[in-house]
């Protein structure tokens, strides 16, 4: 017989290896018959060892797309970081209990917002010919329906520069005015936001990837004064001959 038809490789796992030692009298049949003492019957499936190890095996937790390098139109646009500069309220009310701040715009007077735009982790900008756009919208995400009482030609909730391209130094400077129905107490008393995004492609506008091309403003309440007087401020700009029939009225004066 054989060695091959004398042995029979047994599933034991990743066991432990045995040493056979033959005494110097042994012969052959005799050590193939003490070999098969000591090996288990049933075969065993040696392909997983034979198998070459991958990457993956190697490095359970990367992933074959990790390796790739996307050289394309999209690549360029992930390295893209888009961020406030400057962002100036007309006023700031100010809670002095909680610290909380309200920030008011008045839709009578221009604002300016600066954003800069720059490569990952502040390097050069990857896009050329960039440019930023921004609209207006709720604090909640909804698109603004304003509903005027008084007059029916609402006009943009914008007004100004509502496409900027950025400079050579990365800065995207907007000059904006709200519009005439942009104020919230046309719409129930909400705030609004300033959506900025990067102008993409159109074949990229709805990609996840570049989701962190839309940035926000902080959220605002828009009004048509921004001060208005208190009564007793209001009493002291009425006509004097006014004031003397309110006092007679009220029988504070001698007729």
């Amino acid at each position: 017989p054989t060695l091959q038809s004398r042995v029979h490789l047994g599933r034991q796992g990743r066991g432990t290896c045995r040493m056979l030692d033959a005494g110097p009298s042994s012969s052959i049949g005799d050590d193939l018959d003490r070999l098969e003492d000591i090996l288990p019957s049933e075969p065993v499936d040696l392909s997983d060892w034979l198998e070459p190890p991958t990457l993956q095996s190697r490095v359970p937790s990367l992933k074959v797309e990790d390796l790739l390098v996307d050289t394309g139109p999209i690549a360029a646009y992930e390295r893209l970081r888009i961020s406030f500069l400057q962002q100036d309220a007309h006023r700031v009310d100010e809670n002095h209990e909680t610290g909380d701040k309200e920030y008011i715009y008045t839709n009578q007077r221009p604002f300016k917002v600066v954003l800069q735009a720059q490569g990952a982790n502040g390097g050069p900008l990857p896009i050329d010919n960039l440019h930023l756009a921004v609209r207006l919208m709720l604090e909640s995400g909804s698109d603004v329906e304003a509903e005027s009482k008084q007059h029916g030609a609402h006009g943009p909730l914008l007004i100004g520069d509502t496409r900027v391209a950025v400079g050579s130094d990365g800065l995207a400077t907007f000059e904006l005015t709200l519009g005439r129905t942009a104020l919230s107490s046309f719409c129930s008393g909400q705030r609004f936001c300033l959506l900025f995004r990067a102008d993409l492609p159109a074949d990229l506008l709805d990609e996840p990837r570049l989701a962190h091309l839309s940035v926000l403003s902080v959220p605002f309440k828009s009004l048509t004064k921004l001060h208005r007087a208190s009564a007793a401020q209001r009493a002291q700009t009425l006509p004097r001959h006014f004031l003397t029939k309110l006092h007679r009225a009220a029988g504070a004066l001698p007729t």
